[in-house]
């Protein structure tokens, strides 16, 4: 980490979600681990094929891996914009913290993020200038310090409340896939992934 960095050590893409139930009229910036690394491909596994059989007869939603930047973001932005708008001064650096069983559908079952000054910066950054089309240092800063709470999904589900034999379950996949989180004894570091580093922005609507 450290250094300047070029736009290009992040790749920028417009995409659409997987279904539009899921969609609504604003838009979000997700940031997505790098396209083919190892990190991804596990993640992938997981969202796509492991945890679903924890469900049973409900057809959760499969989705890219991703953590949610910002949200809020008025229809029909540019994603061209977003390349020119957005500064990168250091890669963000994702790390996974612990797993999390939320109560909303969207965060059933969550790797929480440490909070790392390179995602909160570029995290606000995104906020100040595409969330509700602008909002102000003051609004900013107080979103990331009391609101902001980076995570990346591993399954959205209708099932409230989460079993604890399915909430057991999920973390066993997560270790069996070798992704190590800092609140967790399983594993050895040089042999988990941690996170990534970079990755990709995707404009969502």
């Amino acid at each position: 980490m450290g250094g300047c960095m070029s736009k290009t050590d992040l790749e920028f893409r417009s995409a659409l979600r997987v279904s539009a139930k899921y969609s609504n009229l604003l838009a979000s910036l997700w940031l997505c681990p790098p396209e083919g690394s190892p990190i991804e491909a596990a993640l992938i596994r997981l969202i796509t094929t492991t945890i679903p059989t924890h469900f049973g007869d409900e057809k959760v939603p499969s989705f890219r891996p991703h953590m949610t930047l910002t949200s809020d973001i008025p229809p029909g932005l540019d994603p061209q914009t977003v390349i020119d708008s957005i500064t990168i001064s250091e890669l963000p650096e994702i790390v996974f913290s612990c797993m999390r069983i939320g109560n909303t559908f969207f965060t059933r079952g969550t790797l929480h993020l440490k909070r790392t000054s390179s995602l909160l910066n570029l995290a606000a950054q995104c906020r100040e200038k595409f969330t509700f089309g602008g909002q102000s240092k003051e609004e900013v800063e107080q979103w990331k310090n009391e609101t902001f709470t980076p995570h990346l999904s591993l399954v959205y589900s209708e099932l409230w409340p989460v079993p604890k034999d399915v909430s057991e379950a999920m973390e066993r996949d997560v270790t069996a896939a070798n992704i190590g989180m800092s609140c967790s004894s399983h594993g050895k570091p040089q042999d988990t992934m941690n996170g990534w580093e970079g990755g990709m922005i995707l404009l969502v609507s």
